[in-house]
């Protein structure tokens, strides 16, 4: 773990899914009163290491010119002190920073890896897959270093190894969506399809995301929106009719917004938990279009259905308790809210 026991502090970076706890700010509202409360603790003429970590609190508490402004008196006590510099890093994104962090401290392992992040942002593959691969040495049990070598090497195109690296990430981790997404796009790129649709399955189980079978119809690089998503689908289809996750894709976008096609998506659920009656994300999906077009008994069934496939998936289970929330079962929506 980093000092401050944000295993995952990604951010402004890579591959988060929508449902990530990691985002800084968002760690900063799980952790509120706990973070007040150290910070009406400091003395009030801290030391520079103190003031570093009063900064890093700040930074999470969404404070950040009050952050900067500490790890700046931090440093100006201490040019030796690597932890402001590498926090510093995070909150401003200078790359100087994170180098003279892993400088001084090259045997820490998330200062490597930020250091990674940091080449990889400036375009510097080779620098980059060269200090994640030491943080990966120097944390071993870390999912994260290999999974950021994951990144780069797919950016540079070394698919086979970039599958490799993901491997050893989801085996350290089971739990990181966004590696289970990279390694899907990975193998889609690879020819391996079938793989990809197993690996984008698995995501959307961990992150709801059902936007992610774009991939599967390579749209992962193209510029597209709704009605093109739902023209690609469709043409799908067209060729391939027991795809059941082509009509969940093509679903997810008939229901989007700047479409509101519910009944025509609605068909599509209908045919995909017939073509695949097994898989508890399809129902959950189906139960959400049901509630759209007000049909709440049978949304109670779809749902209840995606929870007996799938009672350990945390957004279904929060979606059990919003849908429980909302037809006045206000006990067992807390159940399923705390499950």
């Amino acid at each position: 773990m980093p000092p401050d026991g944000l295993a995952e502090e990604l951010g402004r970076n890579f591959f988060l899914g929508r449902s990530s706890a990691h985002v800084p700010e968002r760690h900063g509202v799980l952790h509120e009163k706990e973070y007040r409360a150290a910070l009406d603790r400091f003395p009030r003429a801290p030391s520079p290491a103190l003031r570093a970590m009063r900064g890093r609190l700040l930074r999470f508490l969404g404070e950040k010119e009050r952050a900067g402004a500490e790890f700046d008196a931090a440093i100006a006590a201490d040019a030796g002190l690597a932890a402001a510099y590498a926090w510093r890093w995070e909150l401003r994104g200078a790359q100087e920073d994170i180098a003279r962090a892993a400088e001084l401290e090259p045997g820490n392992g998330w200062w490597r890896l930020w250091s990674a992040l940091a080449q990889l942002n400036a375009g510097r593959e080779d620098a980059a897959l060269a200090e994640a691969r030491a943080a990966a040495a120097l944390l071993p049990e870390a999912a994260l270093p290999p999974a950021v070598c994951g990144v780069i090497l797919l950016k540079t195109l070394r698919r086979t190894e970039a599958i490799r690296a993901l491997d050893e990430a989801l085996k350290l981790e089971p739990g990181l969506e966004w590696a289970w997404r990279l390694r899907g796009i990975c193998k889609y790129e690879a020819g391996d399809h079938q793989g990809c649709l197993a690996d984008c399955l698995e995501a959307m189980r961990l992150d709801e995301n059902s936007g992610l079978l774009f991939v599967l119809l390579g749209l992962h690089k193209l510029k597209t929106d709704a009605r093109r998503s739902i023209e690609a689908a469709t043409r799908h289809i067209e060729k391939n009719p027991r795809d059941f996750w082509a009509y969940v894709f093509r679903a997810d976008n008939r229901r989007s917004p700047e479409i509101g096609e519910n009944l025509g998506a609605i068909e599509d659920l209908r045919r995909a938990v017939e073509l695949e009656p097994e898989r508890g994300v399809v129902w959950a999906y189906l139960s959400r279009c049901q509630v759209t077009l007000g049909d709440f008994r049978g949304a109670a069934q779809s749902l209840e259905r995606a929870t007996a496939l799938e009672p350990g998936c945390g957004w279904i289970q929060a979606w059990r308790g919003e849908f429980l929330r909302r037809t006045g079962d206000a006990a067992g929506a807390a159940e399923a809210l705390d499950r």
